[in-house]
């Protein structure tokens, strides 16, 4: 169940401070458990081969756990749902641009598999902000077909795929 909150909570384009929080503290409770449960298990088990077993069993367990480190290291899950929304978002230009400021504060659209909270666009760039990052940062994505965004304040961009760029908005 972790791996998959963990996965879906990395899919967007940033998390949250009082989710990421969870999601660490329910890590250490799961690493805990199982390093008790191992421990307890090595050491009650008697007959050589059963503990091999048991070792063996409990060894196991961590694999989903490494699995979802690796596919959000790799950026697998925001890349899976970009690639799913990424035309739904470069369409989306003409409507976003009609939406008065208050709709995206009060009803954020949902464009594809992301809810945008904030729309710009400067000559072909488009600019989505999708979620919060951390304590009070923004992070989005930005479809700029003319090569790197260029920075507007303390703004910093790391590349995805194509003409996709992950956005974080830094106060």
């Amino acid at each position: 169940m972790w791996s998959v909150v963990a996965v879906v909570a990395h899919s967007d384009t940033g998390v949250a401070f009082p989710l990421w929080m969870l999601l660490e503290g329910s890590l250490l409770a799961i690493v805990a458990g199982w390093l008790l449960s191992t421990a307890i298990a090595v050491l009650t088990t008697r007959p050589p081969d059963s503990r091999r077993d048991a070792i063996a069993s409990w060894i196991r367990l961590p694999w989903p756990i490494v699995l979802t480190f690796i596919l959000i290291w790799l950026a697998v899950p925001l890349r899976t749902r970009l690639f799913f929304s990424g035309p739904a978002l470069q369409q989306s230009a003409a409507f976003l641009s009609q939406l008065p400021p208050s709709r995206f504060q009060e009803r954020p659209p949902w464009i594809g598999l992301f809810r945008v909270r904030e729309f710009a666009q400067f000559d072909g760039e488009l600019r989505f902000l999708t979620s919060s990052c951390g304590l009070v940062d923004n992070c989005g994505l930005v479809f700029s077909p003319n090569g790197p965004p260029p920075n507007r304040g303390e703004d910093s961009f790391a590349h995805i795929y194509g003409d996709w760029w992950h956005w974080h908005q830094s106060w």
